[in-house]
């Protein structure tokens, strides 16, 4: 059994799991950092890379303090050539993620070297009127009428990106 204690300072959440499961999961919401960067494998497959700026605010003694983390994502497929096409730095986006970890051998020093991916599954535009320059439904492969957009798995070409 697993225990897990979340705080927020006003109330106390327990979550307990009878079984030990593994989740990777995330939804996050932020300002892209720079402009999307979208590349294809040589197999053809779009995948796009951006960092997205997120906050957290807390309680610092009776200050409130804000710190804000940049998050490196990458999505694949039609949903990479979407965002590439819809979205410039600045603007708002919502991503559902699963983190995934890079391996490498630093070429200078031998070392090994790794960071955390957070894998797009699907993202969202902002509510209307706060324009991304979004697609209309009924143009966008994939979509919902809430502009949610499914991205691919990336299958056949991972190994091959072009960063």
């Amino acid at each position: 059994m697993v225990t897990i204690l979340v705080s927020d300072m006003s109330s106390d959440i327990v979550f307990v799991f009878e079984d030990c499961m593994s989740i990777n999961t995330g939804i996050y919401g932020g300002n892209l950092v720079r402009d999307p960067e979208l590349r294809r494998t040589p197999n053809g497959v779009a995948v796009v890379k951006f960092d997205i700026a997120v906050n957290r605010t807390f309680k610092r003694g009776t200050e409130r303090a804000k710190e804000t983390a940049f998050l490196p994502c990458e999505a694949w497929d039609k949903g990479a050539e979407v965002i590439a096409e819809h979205f410039k730095k600045g603007d708002y986006i919502t991503v559902n993620t699963s983190v995934k970890q890079e391996n490498w051998e630093d070429k200078a020093t031998g070392g090994k070297r790794s960071k955390l991916v957070f894998r797009v599954n699907e993202f969202h535009f902002p509510p209307s009127g706060n324009s991304n320059r979004a697609p209309k439904a009924e143009a966008a492969v994939g979509s919902e009428a809430g502009g949610e957009f499914p991205t691919g798995d990336g299958a056949g070409g991972e190994d091959n990106i072009p960063f």
